[in-house]
């Protein structure tokens, strides 16, 4: 058994190494480089999904594969594979959603319209970037083409260098990959360009809605038309496209304060500044108190300031800072659990009230909903509830504020 493991592992690493098996010399490598290029530097993981992915990838160096064909949901063997080796080339294909779409039966012309001229707004820039990485990566490439050049012409360079160079090269971004996305954008480009062409004459510039079957015997161009709404998945249905704009919006929404959450920890921790205060109990376990709305997002959902395991409270039904009692015990103490309580409250709007609560859970069951503003969050998981007495807490914070430590 131990025989027919090794031998499948080999005849797997083979299929992988085989079109590259002279390279293990370095002279070799280097030769290899200055003649062959980029593509001989490329990932040796094949980008594909097919259930021929080894096959494929082999022939392209002109070898025979050592390993055939590999089922898409099937290894027709009982040695173990590794669960990466396994999600490399067994990904599901979105073909196999069972969810049925619907058949479209008619185009409203005047939404297609506008829905082309956007997508060619957005073809466009695509373009632009693909084209940028392009430059950038053939810059790069060109860059260490010379420096290989140069090491091998100079009997200084160590070995060491030389293999930075092999690993600098093995990583570069993979050009053709960029060059086949580019032609592939260009061949949409085209296709939404000759679809306004024809939006915006007749005879269906003066139409307004029509069925395929209509559009079809319109004029010569119809199904060509037809044809090409349906590849390029123009959609013109009013009710999706608002929604669409919606969650965009929203999406927008939760990366800039994603981003501004991430500026503010960058800045704490470059300043030395901390998002909240210290307070500590008669046991001396340490109470963290949001400073401001920020902080409170930082305290309560960074793993840098607090553990899941932690506890964590608020005061119920009003604004407050968020506090974290530093503690991994299943029962805190009953002291320690009055401190963080009592300040949960009077840091809050509710220390007007005769009584206040408060609730207690795990830091590992507050979660921030997405688009939600600065230091609100919702809570999940078993969520206990502290009732308190505003004589009680402004008594017990009057001893906590002499050990506070700001910073």
């Amino acid at each position: 058994m131990r025989m027919m493991n090794f031998a499948y592992r080999f005849l797997i690493t083979m299929a992988f190494l085989g079109p590259n098996i002279h390279r293990i010399t370095r002279r070799g490598v280097l030769q290899r480089s200055r003649w062959n290029g980029v593509a001989a530097f490329q990932s040796m993981a094949p980008k594909c999904s097919s259930s021929t992915c080894i096959q494929n990838y082999a022939s392209n160096y002109h070898h025979q594969p050592l390993v055939t064909t590999f089922p898409k949901y099937h290894l027709s063997t009982t040695t173990t594979i590794p669960s990466s080796f396994t999600q490399l080339f067994m990904s599901s294909d979105d073909n196999d959603n069972d969810d049925t779409i619907p058949t479209r039966t008619s185009f409203n012309i005047a939404i297609l319209k506008k829905e082309t001229v956007r997508l060619q707004l957005r073809t466009h820039k695509k373009i632009g970037k693909v084209s940028t990485r392009i430059r950038s990566a053939e810059e790069q490439y060109d860059k260490l083409r010379a420096a290989i050049d140069a090491s091998e012409s100079s009997s200084s360079v160590s070995e060491e260098e030389e293999d930075k160079l092999l690993q600098q090269l093995e990583q570069a971004p993979d050009i053709q990959t960029f060059k086949d996305d580019l032609k592939d954008l260009q061949d949409r480009l085209q296709k939404l360009n000759w679809l306004e062409e024809q939006f915006n004459k007749a005879p269906l510039k003066s139409k307004k809605q029509l069925s395929i079957d209509e559009l079809e015997e319109l004029y010569a161009e119809g199904s060509q038309v037809v044809q090409y709404i349906i590849e390029l998945d123009i959609s013109d249905d009013e009710s999706q496209k608002q929604k669409n704009i919606e969650q965009n919006a929203k999406n927008r929404r939760a990366k800039k304060q994603k981003d501004a959450m991430n500026k503010e920890q960058s800045k704490q921790v470059q300043g030395g500044r901390l998002p909240y205060r210290r307070y500590y109990s008669e046991s001396q376990t340490e109470i963290r108190v949001g400073k401001q709305a920020t902080d409170n997002d930082v305290l309560s959902l960074s793993p840098e300031h607090r553990s899941g395991s932690h506890w964590w409270y608020h005061a119920s039904g009003c604004p407050g800072s968020h506090v974290v009692l530093c503690t991994d015990a299943q029962s805190p103490d009953e002291q320690d659990i009055l401190d963080a309580a009592s300040l949960a409250a009077l840091k809050s709007k509710c220390i007007g009230q005769s009584v206040i609560k408060v609730s207690m859970t795990r830091a590992r069951n507050v979660s921030k909903p997405r688009g939600a503003k600065p230091g609100l969050v919702q809570l999940n998981g078993d969520v206990k509830t502290i009732t308190l007495r505003k004589s009680d807490v402004e008594q017990r914070c009057k001893r906590l504020e002499e050990t506070v430590v700001v910073n």
